[in-house]
Formats: structure tokens, C-alpha cells, sequence
């Protein structure tokens, strides 16, 4: 598979949920949706330099994606998409601000600093009958219920769908870098459970072997074939992206092809 290639299973799927239109099938055609949650921890600067990466690798793929990020902390995404340093800086300056921007054209960054401000996106995109990822990134605000936070995050959800009637905003796939700062104990995890019971979790940092839960968690190794490009005021590449990309897109593939 050559880089910038989704998976062919993907490709295949996307296709048949939109192979109505070209039938002449009169129905109206729901367009295959996916949401993929970040969680990152209060201090870790991994949620932006993931969720930057991620997204725009899957944008690479002719697939649409929708990168929201939302809570404290720099950098945020904007800092990896070059923003204006007024721009991608304001939320440490204390305004109460939403970033929107179209980044390309399957590409769209959406900065909210709590799940309460979000809003529908003013802008679509260029091409409107292809696969759409909802890209959720986040860390939860000191002293807030996780519980909560989450639960305003899915109330919010579906101003970023691209469906007219939204279907479900549940993540099929939840990322946790730094998982020993996020997770404290495992009833974080029965809340996941709760809300993505279907949910494949990814996760890297210390990863205790006694864990309880319904997760299968699979490791993620950050320590290879990572271009960091903090710099280059690029988002991150690498082999671990192009690598993780195709995973991911065969994992929703696999959930589209469950029904």
C-alpha cells in the first residue's frame, strides 16, 4: 500500500454506503461517519501533537475530517497548522475565543476551550459525498467531573456531524496517550465502557497488567518513526502515522461493515 492510500477494505465501504446515488436510488444517501476521541492528560502537550498528526494524515486519504479540540493547555492544534501566534495563543490570553479554520480542502480545526461553546461549523467542504471522521481531542478541566465533561462532549457532537439527521456520535476508536495520567483508576474506564461499550481503545505510556474493564487496550509505540517537527510548525508524520492511519481506517471499516 503506498503512502497516502486508505486501506482497500475502506475505500470499498465508503463506497457502497454512497453507491445509492449513483444507482438512481431516490433515498437520500447518509454520508459513512466515523467519531475518534483524544483524550490527553491536564499537562501533556500530546494532544495536539497527536490529534494535528492524526487528522492530517487521515485528510490524506480522501477522506473528510473534522479535527475539534477542545480544553487548556498549549500547544493547541493551531500551533502545528501555523496559525498566527495572536491566534493559536489566545486561549492562554484569557478570551473566552472559538478558532474555526478550513484547512484544506478535506480538512477542517475546530479550537473550543470547553465542550459547552461549541457551535456549528461555518463552512463545508469541497467535496461532500465522501467518507466524514469527527476527530474529538480533549483533556478534562481540574476539579470538573469527568462524567460530566464527557456527557457535554456528546450533547455537543452533533454540530460537527455532516449528516442532516446526525446518527450516533459514540467514538468507535478512543486514543489515550500518557495513559498513567489519565486513567487514575479503573473506574474511569467502566465510564468509557459505559459510553463506547464497542469502542476499541489505543493507548501509550504505562499500562498496568491488573486493570479490570471490558477494554482490550492495544499499545501504542511513540518511540519510532515519529518526525516530532515541533519546529517546522508542521504537523507530526512519520512511519507511525501512515502506520496508525491505516489501522484506524480499517477499524471503521469494520464498524461500517457491522452495521
Amino acid at each position: 500500500m503506498s503512502p497516502g492510500e486508505a486501506p482497500i477494505e475502506f475505500k470499498q465501504l465508503s463506497r457502497l454506503f454512497l453507491s445509492g446515488e449513483e444507482r438512481g436510488d431516490p433515498r437520500e444517501i447518509a454520508v459513512p461517519e466515523a467519531f475518534v476521541w483524544i483524550i490527553g492528560s491536564e499537562v501533556s502537550a500530546m494532544r495536539a501533537f497527536l490529534s494535528s498528526g492524526i487528522s492530517a494524515s487521515i485528510a490524506r486519504h480522501d477522506v473528510n475530517v473534522t479535527l475539534v479540540e477542545c480544553g487548556s493547555g498549549m500547544p493547541n492544534a493551531g500551533y502545528y497548522f501555523a496559525f498566527e501566534p495572536d491566534e493559536y495563543l489566545s486561549p492562554v490570553l484569557g478570551e473566552k475565543v472559538i478558532i474555526e479554520r478550513t484547512i484544506s480542502d478535506s480538512l477542517r480545526f475546530v479550537y473550543a476551550e470547553q465542550p459547552s461553546m461549541f457551535r456549528p461549523f461555518n463552512g463545508g467542504f469541497v467535496r461532500n459525498n465522501t467518507a466524514h471522521i469527527v476527530v474529538e481531542a480533549f483533556n478534562f478541566h481540574p476539579g470538573k467531573s469527568k462524567k460530566n465533561y464527557l456527557e457535554e462532549i456528546l450533547r455537543g457532537s452533533p454540530f460537527y456531524s455532516l449528516r442532516d439527521e446526525c446518527g450516533s456520535v459514540v467514538p468507535f476508536v478512543i486514543i489515550i496517550p500518557d495513559y498513567d495520567r489519565v486513567v487514575k483508576d479503573n473506574g474511569f474506564l467502566d465510564l468509557l465502557s459505559c459510553i463506547a461499550p464497542d469502542a476499541q481503545l489505543y493507548a501509550s505510556g504505562r499500562i498496568p497488567v491488573n486493570r479490570t474493564g471490558s477494554f482490550d487496550i492495544e499499545k501504542l509505540d511513540l518511540s519510532d518513526g515519529v518526525d516530532y517537527s515541533f519546529g517546522k510548525r508542521l504537523p507530526p508524520s512519520g512511519r507511525f502515522f501512515s502506520g496508525f492511519t491505516n489501522t484506524l481506517l480499517q477499524k471503521i471499516g469494520g464498524r461500517w461493515k457491522e452495521g
